[in-house]
């Protein structure tokens, strides 16, 4: 059809994300910062999602920059800072209008630089002459209340961006950096489990020089333990702090079984932060043990996860180097039975075929996808394997299908609560529409994608440029 536009491609297979934070906040938090320049003043922003922390810091430099004011960011999360009053010095530039965002503070707060921040709140007063904002999760937030109490008594506010609770474990692999769904904050008992956890740790560390190696083992499960613990609150800082210090007592046990899984997991969270490098060098290592181990699971798994690290990527040779992989994979899944690795595995190569405009191949790669899914009773795989094959509908204009499929992945979405999934497929329809020329259609569907989708600036955006199209727009 002339003048058919294909609806923009959300990251795929995205089970959940973050929903809409208060409109207010991001006005407020530009509105700080504009107030404060040229003196001092400091605040906190508790977010837990760094996909939604990421989206947020880059639109607030867009706004900032047409306001002439400079954002720097100092993130701490992999490297060491020793003296942060310094750098900070260095970061507001007297000369201009700045603001300085500081984010993995997470990965500071075992070692001494809290404490000195704490020390040296008034320096910090005395000399910096540019707002100062800390983006923290909920969890260290806590923390540096109770630890650093000076220092956070001394802020002008807190900003919240809010986000629900999901699994991250069950989230779909994707092509592109997962949007991962965070919680808000640490429930009450979150908070109970994890200081029952740290508790039982600090006893460990009192005696940690003279552990047998069974207490050894103990003590590195129990690491694993508080890792998952905080995985499962999304403080993937916390969960690398911990994983590292397990596989240290792994290697000197040795424990190669344990290792391999650790490697295993460090790779996931290195993944979905989006440090692919660092994924993959885990991940390779993992590989390596689970086939020298003879583990065929372990193997499928780092396979398919490796396959993941290629092919997000995005291009020609991406989809080359990790095709293979998922062929490896996809044959360890059937020899030993595991079916939803099977689906998952699967639904990757038809993604590569998609990727490749083969839709003729991509078809029923998603479609013995979708009966996996089903017979495992994955909705969230089902759901999104309805995504992919309406997708394919589209690009062969057969638009009563594509409408259909649409639809049936719409009503999964909706039954597991999936916003953001349920905002993007909305999106897809209203193009759908636009194209066929029902125009009355298309407005209202993308006046409810925008709805779901309030908490990403570019997608909004997008929702709107469709609706000025359709000569909508309020």
């Amino acid at each position: 059809m002339a003048g058919k536009r294909a609806p923009k491609k959300p990251p795929r297979d995205v089970q959940d994300t973050v929903t809409a934070t208060r409109p207010s906040e991001f006005d407020r938090l530009v509105r700080f910062i504009r107030t404060f320049q040229g003196r001092f003043a400091l605040a906190f922003i508790r977010g837990d999602d760094r996909r939604q922390r990421d989206g947020v810091l880059a639109s607030l430099t867009d706004v900032l920059r047409d306001k002439d004011i400079v954002l720097r960011q100092i993130d701490l999360t992999f490297q060491e800072v020793p003296d942060l009053l310094g750098t900070l010095r260095a970061q507001c530039d007297a000369s201009r209008n700045t603001a300085v965002i500081i984010t993995g503070l997470e990965a500071s707060l075992q070692g001494p630089l809290l404490a000195l921040m704490n020390i040296q709140r008034d320096l910090l007063s005395q000399t910096i002459r540019c707002p100062i904002l800390f983006w923290v999760s909920s969890f260290a937030l806590n923390l540096i209340a109770r630890d650093a109490p000076d220092l956070y008594d001394f802020r002008s506010t807190v900003f919240r961006f809010e986000s629900p609770r999901g699994t991250e474990a069950d989230m779909p692999q994707s092509r592109s950096p997962q949007i991962a769904p965070l919680v808000s904050e640490l429930q009450e008992d979150d908070e109970e489990r994890l200081a029952s956890l740290h508790t039982q740790l600090e006893r460990y560390q009192q005696n940690e020089s003279r552990l047998n190696p069974r207490d050894q083992l103990a003590y590195g499960e129990l690491l694993e333990e508080v890792a998952r613990s905080y995985r499962e609150t999304r403080h993937r800082t916390e969960v690398l702090v911990y994983l590292r210090r397990a596989l240290d007592l792994y290697r000197t046990l040795p424990e190669r079984r344990r290792e391999a899984a650790v490697l295993e997991a460090m790779g996931d969270i290195y993944y979905f932060s989006g440090l692919q490098s660092q994924a993959a060098e885990s991940l390779e290592e993992a590989l390596r043990l689970y086939r020298e181990l003879g583990d065929r699971l372990g193997e499928a798994n780092a396979l398919k996860s490796l396959g993941n690290v290629k092919y997000i990527l995005d291009d020609y040779s991406a989809y080359s180097a990790a095709e293979p992989l998922y062929q490896q994979a996809l044959a360890l899944y059937r020899e030993i039975g595991d079916r939803l690795g099977e689906a998952n595995t699967l639904r990757s190569l038809g993604d590569i075929k998609y990727r490749l405009d083969d839709y003729g191949a991509a078809e029923p790669l998603y479609q013995q996808a979708l009966a996996l899914y089903r017979e495992v009773g994955s909705r969230s795989g089902e759901a999104n394997t309805l995504r992919s094959l309406g997708d394919i509908k589209y690009r062969l204009d057969d638009y009563s299908a594509v409408e259909q499929l649409y639809r049936n992945a719409l009503d999964i979405f909706s039954t597991i609560g999936d916003k953001y999934s349920q905002g993007t497929t909305l999106h897809a329809l209203a193009e759908i529409y636009r194209s066929l020329g029902a125009q009355e259609k298309a407005a209202a569907l993308a006046r409810q994608a925008r709805e779901y989708l309030a908490s990403f600036p570019a997608l909004v955006a997008e929702c709107d440029d469709l609706l000025r199209e359709l000569a909508v727009v309020q």
